[in-house]
């Protein structure tokens, strides 16, 4: 259940981190944000690449945590299978799916950064 949890803490920060005007406050920078040559190239470029990657990251993150909270459910009921190994399972497939979609999000991001410029 701890994994589910500290998965679930990791899910909201980045989403609330990834928040377009957050993004655009910021500016381009080292540690967080879709980073390219193309998105840091300008202050215009990073708030159009963030800007476009938005709706993909959000849905990653969404989609994430509605797989967390599944397994935080069947973690809680009597199974075949431990807490931990549900645990896994279900980090896994939060892993994944916000991996895919932030893949998404990044292309989405470098295309709307291209044209900014």
């Amino acid at each position: 259940m701890v994994l589910i949890v500290g998965m679930a803490v990791l899910v909201c920060w980045s989403m609330w981190q990834l928040e377009p005007s957050r993004m655009e406050r910021k500016g381009p920078n080292a540690w967080i944000g879709m980073r390219s040559p193309a998105t840091v190239a300008s202050p215009q470029a990073w708030a159009a690449a963030h800007r476009a990657a938005w709706p993909a990251a959000r849905a990653g993150c969404l989609l994430a945590l509605v797989l967390l909270a599944a397994a935080g459910v069947v973690a809680a009921m009597p199974s075949g299978l431990s807490q931990f190994e549900i645990g896994s399972l279900g980090t896994g497939a939060a892993t994944i799916a916000i991996l895919i979609t932030f893949l998404i999000a990044f292309r989405k991001a470098e295309h709307a950064a291209s044209s900014a410029e």
